[in-house]
């Protein structure tokens, strides 16, 4: 029902599949011939690129952990684990939390029900803030205290931020972490990518995030009640260091573009000023004499007329780093 990936069909050779694919995904109106081209040249360029500077023409998971592309899959891990030591687990027991830290059952069981349509407008927000703010500069998260005197007072408060981080993560840091870790990846290794991503987050999440926040919130074993996110404060704090000197902002940034700033190692944080001028003059990438393809390039596009249009049209645009 779903149909193959345009991206896979190029990485193989099938370019008129290619194209079939890229028809039924694209929207039906403002999508002309003249897209589907540029689209495709694109895409056929960016493969092509890829092949070139990868330390590997493969594909294979062993691919992950070499040369760029091994930034690039720590980035992608290290961001799901990331979500996973935010806290976002406390909103996921909220229910058991607001009983712990002092709300009724009942009470407990109407912010469970409001705290998922909050998390649910969160979510849709994130959709239309996205492309404007960034996706680096929304993937934050914050923690919270409690005093320990319990009352009627401090339990509502203690439920009240519970809504608010759980507002918070499915507007930032839930949703956004599933954009980036398709961004970041090559193409040609981006399932692959998410695949380690996405277990390493399974990893943290079994072994250690569920085992310590029911025995944060159980009273039979630490009984930390509110407290508990005092701990995972520390690891925001621990996080957010990383993600501010690891993570690149990828927002209007092309899958070439990406690619370029990788392989010449533009630190994180320049990723968004960096200037990217014409493909064409970029020597060091390239390899060859003028800024155009090297020799080994120019082989592998050799009878190949389709990639060798695709390359002359994406070298008219603007995609070389300043």
């Amino acid at each position: 029902m779903s149909g193959e990936s345009p991206w896979w069909y190029v990485r193989h050779g099938h370019h008129d599949r290619a194209r079939q694919s890229l028809r039924r995904l694209a929207r039906k109106v403002g999508f002309n011939q003249r897209d589907e081209d540029r689209t495709m040249a694109l895409m056929i360029y960016t493969n092509t690129l890829e092949e070139h500077i990868a330390s590997s023409p493969g594909t294979s998971y062993f691919d992950c952990f070499r040369g760029t592309d091994l930034r690039r899959t720590e980035i992608v891990c290290m961001t799901w684990i990331a979500q996973t030591l935010s806290g976002t687990v406390v909103g996921g027991l909220s229910s058991y939390f607001y009983v712990r830290a002092g709300i009724s059952t009942q009470d407990a069981y109407s912010l469970s029900w409001g705290q998922t349509a909050i998390g649910a407008a969160g979510t849709i927000t994130s959709w239309f803030v996205l492309n404007k703010v960034g996706r680096k500069t929304l993937i934050v998260a914050g923690g919270m205290g409690i005093p320990s005197s319990p009352s009627l007072a401090t339990s509502w408060t203690a439920g009240t931020m519970i809504l608010l981080l759980s507002a918070t993560a499915d507007f930032s840091v839930g949703p956004v972490v599933y954009t980036i870790v398709s961004e970041i990846p090559s193409t040609r290794l981006r399932a692959k990518s998410i695949v380690l991503a996405r277990n390493a987050y399974n990893i943290i999440n079994v072994a250690f995030v569920n085992v310590i926040s029911y025995r944060q919130l159980n009273p039979s074993s630490w009984n930390w009640g509110p407290k508990a996110c005092f701990f995972w404060a520390g690891f925001n704090v621990i996080m957010n260091v990383y993600l501010w000197l690891r993570l690149p902002e990828t927002k209007g940034r092309t899958y070439v573009d990406l690619d370029i700033l990788f392989a010449n190692k533009i630190p994180a944080r320049k990723f968004a000023s960096t200037e990217i001028k014409s493909l064409s003059d970029q020597k060091d990438l390239l390899g060859g004499p003028g800024g155009h393809p090297s020799p080994d390039v120019e082989r592998r596009a050799d009878g190949e007329k389709e990639k060798t249009e695709a390359i002359r049209a994406v070298e008219t645009e603007n995609v070389k780093v300043g």
